[in-house]
């Protein structure tokens, strides 16, 4: 590469660097200055990267040429952006690396293959000839690119484009893998064509395996799915799939799946509808074994105040007039409260805490402490969500009576959470105690926060929450759940002089309880209706002709 080579390689590297790094720094004296608009720019990131460097690498590959060359830049660019962002960065502000520290792996990948893809569209803009290996890579990074939200979102066991998953993903998959083995198919040969396609699913499957290393066994599905997808595109594609596929693969050319990519890819990007949720679930013998890929079915209420903070939250629950008879032998209920922390830094990631009673078909019951660990789609954690349980206990508190109510209390003891319970007038037992990240604040946030965007169907976030769930509906008379003073530690000067009733609550369906950005307690409960009993309880039970609506009116 010539001098001029040299200086046209710097233009693309300065390009694909300083358009990332601005929107990077400008969010970070958003933060730093306690400007009101950080939360905008720091959600908006991974958007503007996607943006950024898809244009910076149809630049690039105007300038240099050649794929190689511009490729090359575009990664070095990225080498240098993630160092500022990850290593030589303020503490406060840094990146996190994720749950097995792959992040900046992952999202190097999405960028760079984004910004290959971008090259690729440059040269086609030049009328530049494409050598072989250029078509194979631009249409590996093609798979890479639009194959990369699908397989992340599986193995975060979460869903993309709601209820079209899993057979959204799986059509594009498969629709991108049958582009990819043809290009390179025709451009090399079909076992080449077939092997470069599974070469990008399995290091698509290999960048991603680690965030579900605990509950490899509930995105099985998805991640089969995916696998199935991508080798039936991959055969049909290096096939040709016979005279008719063969002329439209013709006719399009070797850019077509990389057109074809980045259109998914910011369709994904922008337009991803979340669904996603988190729970802890015992199986059908009533032991708990970990987390679960979607929460059971699940409805209650929510503190309906403005945003405010607490170091303790609490709730009296009781299972009166419930039946046993009623609940399914594989199935339970379950009450209790959920309360969100949020993170010191790092936004994106913030942290779920819930104190549940379960109660089994054969009269046993449980109480079960959580604590979560979440990401959200925000480039700071990735750009993808993910989530980790940090700490779960179970305990069994004897057989239920019948009428007895159990008091559940979550408090923060310093930088340690305490589950504390009460049986019926009995004395307080801690049932087990939970040191926090460094990188969270110690408290719960109370109350909503709105201006979540309609298109997600996400009205806020409501971060304190009781209610009730099931691993599925019990879809029949006989179970009644009851909430008695959903309460928190009220703050007077100083201190905290003692607990008080939620002043204002409101009914809350699965499809709504955000704890959080993207992330809910549950799936709706179809047939379950709420009755009041005065200010500050309320009762959920079974309804054949009516189903309790969000943002009703409790108290």
């Amino acid at each position: 590469m010539g001098r001029w080579g040299w200086v046209g390689w710097g233009a693309s590297f300065s390009i694909c660097l300083a358009p990332v790094y601005f929107v990077e720094r400008l969010t970070n004296l958003f933060f730093l200055d306690g400007n009101h608009l950080y939360g905008t720019m720091s959600g908006l990131r991974t958007e503007l990267f996607v943006a950024s460097i898809l244009l910076a690498g149809v630049a690039s590959g105007a300038i240099q040429r050649s794929l190689l060359r511009a490729s090359s830049s575009v990664i070095a660019a990225m080498g240098a952006f993630f160092l500022f962002v990850y290593w030589l960065c303020d503490p406060r502000i840094c990146y996190s690396t994720g749950i097995d520290g792959l992040e900046p792996l992952r999202m190097g990948i999405l960028l760079g293959a984004i910004g290959v893809c971008g090259a690729s569209l440059g040269l086609a803009i030049r009328r530049q000839p494409e050598p072989v290996r250029s078509r194979v890579l631009s249409a590996f990074c093609a798979l890479l690119a639009v194959g990369f939200y699908p397989m992340v979102f599986t193995m975060a066991g979460t869903r993309l484009m709601g209820d079209l998953h899993p057979w959204a993903p799986f059509a594009v998959m498969l629709l991108q893998s049958w582009w990819t083995a043809s290009t390179v198919a025709r451009s090399t040969s079909r076992r080449t064509g077939l092997a470069v396609t599974m070469a990008g699913w399995a290091a698509l499957a290999a960048i991603s395996a680690g965030m579900a290393s605990w509950y490899l066994q509930e995105v099985a599905t998805g991640f089969l799915l995916l696998f199935v997808a991508s080798m039936l595109g991959a055969l049909f594609g290096a096939l040709r799939g016979g005279v008719g596929v063969r002329r439209i693969a013709d006719a399009t050319r070797s850019r077509a799946p990389v057109i074809i990519a980045v259109g998914l890819v910011l369709v994904m990007t922008v337009g991803i509808i979340p669904d996603a949720v988190n729970g802890l679930e015992p199986d059908t013998s009533g032991r708990f074994t970990g987390p679960v890929v979607g929460t059971p079915v699940y409805a209650g209420g929510y503190m309906d105040s403005p945003l405010g903070y607490s170091h303790g939250v609490a709730v009296n629950v009781s299972f009166a007039g419930t039946g046993l008879a009623a609940i399914q032998p594989d199935n339970f209920i379950a009450a209790g409260i959920g309360a969100h922390s949020p993170g010191c830094c790092v936004d994106g990631i913030d942290y779920g805490y819930r104190f549940d009673l379960y109660l089994f078909h054969n009269g046993t019951m449980a109480a079960a402490a959580s604590a979560w660990e979440i990401c959200d789609h925000n480039a700071a954690c990735g750009g993808h969500p993910w989530k980790f349980l940090m700490f779960d206990e179970e305990k069994s508190i004897g057989r239920f009576d019948g009428i007895t109510p159990v008091y559940l209390r979550m408090v923060w003891v310093g930088r340690t959470v305490v589950w504390s319970y009460a049986i019926g007038t009995g004395g307080a037992a801690s049932l087990s105690s939970f040191v926090s990240p460094d990188a969270e604040n110690a408290y719960f946030n109370l109350g909503a926060l709105g201006g979540f965007s309609a298109f997600w169907n996400q009205g806020g976030s409501y971060f304190l929450q009781f209610g009730v769930s099931s691993r599925y509906p019990i879809g029949n008379t006989g179970w009644k759940v009851y909430f008695d003073c959903p309460a928190f530690l009220a703050w007077s000067g100083s201190v905290y002089p003692g607990w008080t009733c939620i002043q204002r609550a409101k009914t809350l369906q699965g499809d709504q309880s955000f704890w959080k950005a993207l992330w809910r307690w549950g799936e709706p409960y179809p047939s379950v209706v709420e009755q009041t009993y005065g200010n500050y309880a309320v009762s959920f039970s079974y309804s054949p002709t009516r189903t309790m609506q969000s943002f009703e009116r409790l108290w």
